[in-house]
């Protein structure tokens, strides 16, 4: 019974040792990861006309870059699909259709998601997204390099 016990004791200590070390792996994975792909650009906001717009980069990594989006207003209906009104605009014009929206859909007064984008490459200095909502272009710049 002894033996069982300390058996017990023994193997519990090496998981803990064990997932100890497995968290501070990941730890570290984690502070690497945002200079490559989480930004630290600083969110923006946009209240002319009738809707409120909040707009902050979430990733501009490999595989896709998103643009967290939120839209708020008392007087109209939101019922633009973003995916298509949006799109990004590198420093020499040429611009990019968003490849998606993760969040609401269209209707009401409060609309929250994710924008998603290819990744531009060559990397520009300064990126820009517009939206266009209303007839109304609204335009959200940042600058990548340092």
């Amino acid at each position: 019974m002894r033996s069982i016990k300390f058996l017990f004791i023994l193997l519990t200590v090496f998981a803990l040792i064990g997932g100890f070390f497995v968290w501070r792996g990941f730890g570290r994975a984690k502070e690497v990861l945002p200079s490559k792909s989480k930004p630290n650009l600083e969110t923006l906001s946009n209240e002319d006309g009738e809707v409120k717009m909040v707009i902050t980069p979430k990733a501009l990594a490999q595989d896709f870059w998103s643009f967290e989006v939120t839209l708020d207003t008392h007087s109209v209906e939101l019922t633009d699909d973003l995916a298509e009104v949006s799109f990004l605009v590198d420093e020499n014009g040429k611009t990019f259709k968003a490849l998606g929206w993760e969040g609401d859909p269209p209707g009401g007064h409060h609309i929250n998601g994710i924008l998603k984008y290819s990744p531009i490459s060559p990397r520009p200095e300064n990126i820009e997204l517009r939206i266009k909502l209303n007839n109304k272009e609204r335009s959200f710049k940042w600058k990548l390099s340092e």
